[in-house]
């Protein structure tokens, strides 16, 4: 009896470890090249002082980053990030659902209540805000997302971590006077 319960756990065992293997890397996945991937983040001026940049990450690992204006360092700078990284940031646009977000984020509707069980639709816009664009192309998907107002606080995040990883907030970030 007993080798015969034993039997039955190892098969249960050797079931639910091709389960998993299968979960992790399905056998018809079909397996793309780190080249078709292209992460950017662009940062538009305003009526002010706003850091005006973009930055470009290849699949290869390669950083570019444009200044333009109101940054630490404008021209042209270059550096490299590694594998890691870049799946660290395409997962994270994975994550917050990029391609399922909005092509842009320009206002903010509501509606307001009004006598007899009425209501009045309000659209708010803002015309001094600096604008975050959002790229991602990954294999043959591609999509570019503009932040300007009222957009999803993850998204906000996600340009951040762009210019985290990417060594960008070096070269963008200015000192306060």
């Amino acid at each position: 009896m007993r080798t015969r319960s034993q039997a039955v756990v190892v098969a249960l065992s050797m079931v639910a470890i091709q389960t998993l293997v299968r979960a992790q890397d399905p056998p018809n996945a079909p397996y793309r090249k780190l080249d078709d991937i292209r992460i950017s983040l662009q940062r538009t001026a305003c009526f002010g002082k706003c850091p005006i940049y973009s930055v470009t990450i290849e699949g290869s690992g390669r950083v570019t980053y444009s200044g333009v204006d109101h940054v630490a360092s404008t021209g042209i700078r270059e550096t490299t990030i590694g594998d890691d990284d870049l799946v660290k940031l395409v997962n994270e646009f994975l994550r917050v659902h990029f391609f399922d977000a909005s092509e842009e984020y320009r206002e903010m509707s509501s509606i307001s209540i009004r006598p007899g069980r009425t209501y009045l639709a309000i659209s708010e816009n803002v015309s001094d805000n600096p604008s975050t664009l959002l790229s991602l192309k990954l294999g043959d998907r591609k999509k570019t997302v503009t932040l300007y107002y009222n957009y999803p606080a993850e998204l906000s995040a996600l340009a951040d971590l762009i210019d985290e990883v990417s060594g960008a907030k070096r070269w963008s970030t200015t000192a306060v006077p």
